[in-house]
């Protein structure tokens, strides 16, 4: 699946203040999901053709206490066009437009493109407010040293 070109639209963080004696993290949920897909004709030939693919990737920092609380979250919309054969995005089109859905090995592949884009943008907007990075990074660990 060729993707030719990748960008954000939209990229926010917000952190809430939270005024409590006890805080701690509960889970982090995220929602990965294709919002739109438009036919691009202008880069249609005789062979290929081109849809524009729209997404929105959303993160949110709940708390375990206080309960009901999130600590804030992360809202990223991005778009990527897509390049394949006409019948292919003829079927693609089609098949959004009916029922907004996608086929499982195109919505595979076009979803972990977008999730890779969009998580090294969370991981930025996460450090600009002081949100905990979404995804672990790596640690470096002193071996315990030997004793003489």
């Amino acid at each position: 699946m060729p993707i030719t070109r990748s960008q954000f639209r939209e990229s926010s963080a917000i952190r809430n203040e939270i005024v409590a004696d006890k805080v701690r993290m509960g889970t982090l949920k995220s929602d990965l999901r294709m919002t739109d897909v438009k036919p691009l004709a202008g880069v249609k030939s005789a062979d290929n053709g081109a849809v524009l693919l729209v997404y929105k990737y959303t993160l949110d920092y709940g708390l375990e206490e206080p309960k009901n609380k999130s600590l804030g979250n992360i809202t990223i919309k991005g778009e990527m066009i897509f390049v394949e054969s006409s019948k292919n995005i003829d079927a693609i089109v089609k098949g959004w437009q009916k029922d907004k859905k996608l086929k499982a090995e195109f919505l595979t592949e076009a979803l972990s493109y977008a999730l890779r884009d969009a998580q090294i943008e969370a991981i930025e907007q996460a450090k600009k407010v002081s949100l905990p990075s979404p995804v672990p990074l790596p640690k470096i660990r002193q071996k315990p040293s030997k004793a003489a």
